[in-house]
């Protein structure tokens, strides 16, 4: 199944779901391509962090910006993120189209998030669909 992480602008900024909580986590990365600027997150040394969900620009709760975004970064400019959890277990990798995330979030419920590929989702159906239609973040894949 292919992974997928969950994305929506609310109030102008850009919010990640990862779909499913990942409790073990010690880097957070997301990649603007093409070569827009990575952010990295991490949590302190000899500990992990929960992640659930982030809002670009902070705060990041648990986690420390490890490598920041290049000054006059704009995401908008951007034509796709990638988004993985490096912990335990890993979060799988996945990327979204900047361009669907921008302009679907308005025409959509405020509680829904764009995940690449399965479609704008709600809470209730991030749930349902999680381990059957994809994975989210950090659930492990049940083929395997």
């Amino acid at each position: 199944m292919r992974p997928a992480f969950g994305a929506r602008v609310t109030d102008g900024q850009l919010h990640v779901w990862t779909g499913s909580r990942c409790d073990s986590a010690t880097k957070v990365n997301l990649d603007f391509t093409p070569n827009k600027g990575r952010l990295v997150l991490a949590a302190p040394p000899g500990q992990t962090a929960t992640v659930e969900h982030l809002v670009l620009g902070g705060p990041y709760p648990g986690l420390q910006v490890s490598q920041a975004l290049p000054d006059g970064f704009d995401w908008r400019d951007a034509e796709s993120l990638r988004f993985w959890i490096i912990g335990h277990p890993g979060g799988l990798g996945s990327s979204s189209d900047i361009a669907e995330i921008e302009k679907g979030s308005a025409e959509h419920p405020g509680d829904t998030y764009w995940f690449q590929d399965a479609g704008w989702l709600s809470p209730a159906e991030v749930a349902a669909q999680d381990g059957r239609t994809f994975l989210a973040t950090c659930t492990p894949d049940p083929n395997e």
